[in-house]
C-alpha cells in the first residue's frame, strides 16, 4: 500500500473519529467540490451541483450546502468532468520512470490504456506488479500486443505459423488476459505483424473474447488501402467474438481527403449487423512514426529495408517510388518535403524539430525529391528516426471527431520534459479539443466532447465504476475553466503543458491543484474481466 493510501484510509478515520464523538448529523466527506458546473460523462445536459467524496468513491451529487468535510474545492463557474481515460496511448513503456506522468496528467487524464499497435510487456502479472509497488499519477490498463506475442514464438519470419505455434500464442494470450490485459491489440502495419494473415489474428482474438476483452487495431494500411483494412479489422472483431476498435482514425492520403461520409458508412454498416465497434482520433493533422514505416511497402516486405538499401538496384527503386507509391504520394501536388519532420533522431539531434527541406537547406543542398530521399534513407540507415507526418487534412479531423462511436486519444507516451522534439498531442489533446474544437470552433458541444473522453471509453473498456460522475463511482476528476482551457504545445516547441487544468483527482486523490502537481498519486492498474487472484490460479 502507497503512502498516498494510508493518507486517504487516516483521513475517513479521522472524520468518522470526530463525528462519533461530536453526535453531528450532517453529512461529512473525505473532499467536498462546492458550486461546480458538472458534466457527468453521460453526454446530458450540464448542471449546478456539490459533490461529496470519501476515499476513492463519489458518494454524493447534489446540495451539500450543510455538508461539512476535511477538505474543500471552491469550484465556482469551473466544469466538473469525469477524469478524461485516453484509449490509446504508449504510457506503458515510459510509466515505471516516469511514475508522475505529468504531461497526461495535467491534461486531465486520469486513465491511460497502453500496449497499443501491437507491443506491449509480454509479462503482464510481472507488469502490473511493477506498477502497484509505484506511486503513480494515473491509472493504466495494458493491451496485450500481437506483434510481441508473435515475436516471441515465431521472431521476424514472414510465414504462418504452425499449429504448435499458433497453440502457443494462444496460450501467451490467454495467460495475459488472466494476468489483467484489457484486450488484444495488433499492429499490422508493423513488424512482425505485416506478416499475418486475416484468419491468424481471427483465431488468436477469439482467446480474447473469452474473456469480454477488446480488439484494438491499428490497421493494416493508412493509405491506398486503407478502407479494406477497416473492413478486416471489423471482420476480426465480428468473427472472434470481441468489440472492434480501429485506432487513430484518419484520412492520412490526400486522395481520400473529404471522404469521410465513405468511412462513416463502413463502421454505421457494422453497427447495424450488432458489431459493437469502436475508433479513436487525434486532434491534429499530423500523425507520429519511425521514419522506415513510410517506406514503399514493397520494400518493407518480410523486414528486409535496411537490406534492400544495400542492394543498389533496390536503392534505387526505392529512390523512385518513395514519393511515387504508400503514404508519401500526393494526389495534389503538395511539398512531402516539408511534411517530414524529425521528431527524435539519436545519431543528430540537430535534426529534431527540422522538417526535410530545412535539413537538406541547412546541409546546402537543393531541396528536391531526389535529395529528399537520399536524406530519408542515410537516416534510417543510421538507426532510424521518430517523425511528425503532416498528412491530414484539418476539415477532415472534425467531421470524424463527430462521429458517436469516435473515442479522442492521443497515441502519445509518457515524455520526459525538454527531451527531443516530439509530436504536441503528448502535452495537449485534450484541452485541444476542449479549446479548438468545442469553444473556439463549436465542431463539437461541450457536453459531447465530455462524453467522448469519459463515459464512451469507460465503456468500450468495460471500466467498471468510471466514465461517470455518480454516486458509488470512482472519484476520478478533472476541473477546468470551460473559457481557459487550452494547449499550448506546438509542432516546433511541444514540451508545454496545457492552461485552464485546474484540479486532477485520481481515485480521490487530489493530484492537480490549481494547475500544479501535487505530489500526491493515486494511480492503479485497471484490469481486464478475465484477471484472477493469485490463489485462483
Amino acid at each position: 500500500m502507497n503512502c498516498a493510501s494510508y493518507r486517504k484510509i487516516l483521513l475517513t478515520l479521522v472524520i468518522t473519529v470526530f463525528f462519533v464523538f461530536t453526535g453531528c448529523g450532517e453529512q461529512s466527506f473525505d473532499l467536498l467540490i462546492r458550486d461546480g458546473i458538472i458534466i457527468d460523462g453521460s453526454g446530458k445536459e450540464k448542471f449546478k451541483a456539490d459533490m461529496g467524496i470519501a476515499g476513492d468513491r463519489i458518494t454524493a451529487v447534489g446540495d451539500l450546502q450543510n455538508a461539512i468535510a476535511v477538505k474543500t474545492i471552491d469550484a465556482e463557474g469551473l466544469i466538473v468532468a469525469p477524469g478524461f481515460i485516453d484509449v490509446h496511448t504508449h504510457c506503458e513503456r515510459g510509466l515505471p520512470a516516469i511514475p508522475s506522468n505529468e504531461n497526461y496528467i495535467k491534461q486531465g487524464v486520469t486513465s491511460v490504456v497502453g500496449g497499443n499497435c501491437g507491443g506491449s510487456p509480454l509479462d503482464l502479472d510481472k507488469y502490473f506488479t511493477l506498477i502497484e509497488s509505484k506511486s503513480v499519477s494515473t491509472n493504466i490498463a495494458v493491451l496485450i500486443g500481437h506483434n510481441t506475442v508473435r515475436a516471441k514464438v515465431m521472431g521476424m519470419v514472414d510465414r504462418e505459423p504452425t499449429d504448435d505455434e499458433m497453440e502457443e500464442m494462444k496460450i501467451l494470450i490467454d495467460k495475459a488476459m488472466i494476468d489483467g490485459a484489457v484486450g488484444f491489440s495488433t499492429g499490422l502495419g508493423y513488424l512482425p505483424g505485416m506478416f499475418s494473415k486475416t484468419e491468424e489474428i481471427i483465431e488468436l482474438n477469439k482467446v480474447v473474447g473469452k474473456y469480454d476483452g477488446i480488439y484494438a487495431s491499428h490497421i493494416r494500411d493508412q493509405g491506398l488501402g486503407m478502407y479494406e483494412s477497416v473492413i478486416e479489422a471489423v471482420r476480426i472483431g465480428e468473427e472472434g467474438g470481441t468489440r472492434v476498435q480501429v485506432s487513430h482514425l484518419k484520412l492520412s492520403i490526400d486522395k481520400f481527403w473529404g471522404e469521410t461520409e465513405k468511412l462513416d458508412k463502413v463502421f454505421r454498416e457494422a453497427l447495424g449487423r450488432g458489431v459493437e465497434v469502436y475508433s479513436d482520433e487525434y486532434p491534429y493533422v499530423a500523425g507520429n512514426t519511425s521514419l522506415s514505416a513510410v517506406f514503399p511497402p514493397w520494400s518493407l516486405a518480410g523486414g528486409k529495408l535496411l537490406e534492400n538499401l544495400k542492394d543498389p538496384e533496390k536503392r534505387e527503386k526505392i529512390r523512385d517510388d518513395f514519393f511515387e507509391t504508400g503514404r508519401m504520394k500526393t494526389y495534389r501536388d503538395r511539398d512531402m518535403l516539408s511534411a517530414i519532420q524529425i521528431a527524435n533522431y539519436r545519431k543528430d539531434p540537430g535534426f529534431e524539430g527540422k522538417n526535410l527541406r530545412e535539413i537538406l537547406e541547412m546541409r546546402g543542398k537543393e531541396p528536391n525529391r531526389q535529395n529528399g530521399v537520399e536524406l530519408a534513407m542515410e537516416i534510417v540507415e543510421s538507426g532510424d528516426a521518430s517523425c511528425i507526418f503532416f498528412l491530414m487534412d484539418e476539415r477532415d479531423v472534425g467531421k470524424i471527431m463527430n462521429y458517436p462511436y469516435n473515442m479522442i486519444a492521443s497515441d502519445g507516451g509518457v515524455i520526459r520534459h525538454g527531451q527531443g522534439v516530439p509530436h504536441p498531442r503528448s502535452y495537449g489533446t485534450f484541452p485541444r479539443v476542449l479549446g479548438k474544437y468545442v469553444r473556439n470552433e463549436k465542431v463539437l458541444s461541450l457536453e459531447d466532447a465530455v462524453y467522448k473522453m469519459t463515459s464512451l471509453p469507460a465503456k468500450a473498456f468495460r471500466f467498471k465504476d468510471r466514465g461517470l460522475l455518480k454516486k458509488n463511482h470512482y472519484a476520478d476528476i478533472v476541473i477546468f475553466d470551460k473559457d481557459k482551457v487550452i494547449d499550448t504545445a506546438t509542432f516546433k516547441d511541444p514540451h508545454q503543458y496545457p492552461m485552464g487544468i485546474s484540479y486532477v483527482l485520481v481515485n480521490g486523490v487530489v493530484t492537480v491543484a490549481e494547475g500544479e502537481l501535487t505530489g500526491n498519486y493515486g494511480g492503479s492498474p485497471l484490469y481486464g474481466p478475465g484477471k484472477v487472484s493469485e490463489n485462483e490460479k
